[in-house]
């Protein structure tokens, strides 16, 4: 039998490295049309970005134009 090699270095980490500026942590359920979601998904898509962070982005600028 083959003797086991000795770990000495590092375990490499499994999976997505963490987010810039933190993870997050509270949700927000928004109910839309099916109208409504498709836009703004096409919207999301034309900026390259999930809609997630489309929806995010543009309420957090919202926020700061007030």
């Amino acid at each position: 039998m083959a003797a086991k090699k000795k770990a000495t270095a590092k375990k490499k980490r499994m999976g997505r490295p963490p987010r810039a500026g933190g993870a997050a942590t509270g949700g927000i359920f928004v109910r839309l049309t099916e109208a409504e979601h498709e836009r703004l998904a096409a919207a999301a898509k034309d900026d390259g970005k999930p809609l997630a962070t489309f929806v995010r982005d543009a309420a957090l600028a919202r926020l700061e134009k007030a």
